[in-house]
Formats: C-alpha cells, sequence, structure tokens
C-alpha cells in the first residue's frame, strides 16, 4: 500500500474509532484474534477508503467482514470513505433493528439491485440522490442488493443518529 493511502485507512480507522467509542484493532485486524479493522462494544468495523470518485462494492468483502463480526459477536458495519465522504453499511437486519422506531417517511431510499458480484459506487451519483433527499428533508439511504443479499448505506451523519452517538 502506498504511503499515502495506508496514512489515510488509518485516519479513517481512527475516527471511526473515535466516533463510535470502538478502538482499532492491531494490524488493521490481520491477526488471529481479532479481524475487521475496528471494534466497539456491539459492532465490529471493516474500513475501506479512496480518493477517486467510485468504489467497488464487492460481496466478498461484505460477506467476509459480517462472518468476522459475527465471531466476535458483534453486529457489522462496513465503512467507505469514498472522495472525502463517509458511507456506514450493515446488513438489512441490521437496518431494521435500527431503524424499528424511526418513521419510514424519514428516508428517501434509492435502490439498486445486481445480480454480480460487485456493485459500483458513484460519488457524482450518490450525490444527486442525497442533494434531493435533504431538500425534501429526508435522511438518504440506499439499498443495494449484491448477489441476492441486501444491504443499507448511509451517510454518517444519519448512522450517529440512529446509534444515539
Amino acid at each position: 500500500m502506498p504511503p499515502k493511502t495506508k496514512k489515510a485507512s488509518l485516519k479513517q480507522e481512527n475516527e471511526v474509532a473515535d466516533a463510535n467509542n470502538g478502538t482499532v484493532n492491531p494490524g488493521s485486524g490481520n491477526g488471529w484474534r481479532h479481524k475487521n479493522d475496528v471494534r466497539s462494544a456491539t459492532v465490529s468495523f471493516e474500513c475501506k477508503t479512496t480518493g477517486k470518485r467510485t468504489f467497488s462494492l464487492k460481496a466478498a468483502e461484505l460477506e467476509e467482514a459480517e462472518r468476522y463480526a459475527l465471531l466476535d459477536a458483534k453486529e457489522m458495519a462496513f465503512v467507505v470513505d469514498i472522495d472525502g465522504r463517509r458511507y456506514y453499511i450493515v446488513t438489512q437486519r441490521m437496518w431494521q433493528d435500527m431503524t424499528e422506531a424511526t418513521p419510514d417517511s424519514a428516508f428517501g431510499v434509492y435502490m439498486a439491485f445486481t445480480p454480480n458480484k460487485s456493485i459500483l459506487l458513484d460519488r457524482a451519483v450518490l450525490d444527486r440522490q442525497e442533494t434531493v433527499a435533504l431538500a425534501n428533508r429526508w435522511d438518504p439511504a440506499w439499498v443495494r442488493t449484491i448477489s441476492g443479499k441486501s444491504y443499507v448505506m448511509v451517510r454518517d451523519y444519519s448512522w450517529h443518529m440512529l446509534r444515539g452517538d
């Protein structure tokens, strides 16, 4: 990993840990005991960052992060920073648990389905959808179904509001 990317990844992990009352796992989770990058009392976070305007969200990475979280008896959150914007991605089940007391009308939901093993997250498209949602006084939420499994993606401000941070 080039130094600039490594520095950005370490910064992201520290910010996610601080924002979620968690700790960074030694070696970014490459040890045998704690996998994923960050852990809090209830959530195991896998962090990815890119300075590019797009990110390829892969089913295999989501499934691996979820498996590691379950082994640690925690929920999984996949955190992606795309060109300076932070998104949290969780399973459909975790999303339902997080929002059970929140009216459905609070969210502008954007859906995308693919039978493929990855889906492209394009910052320009996400920005346009977020602008429309916020103009309508909704929090944006993106449902991404990849290889038959649904995940929900929200911006960092929605994540912290729903988690009560």
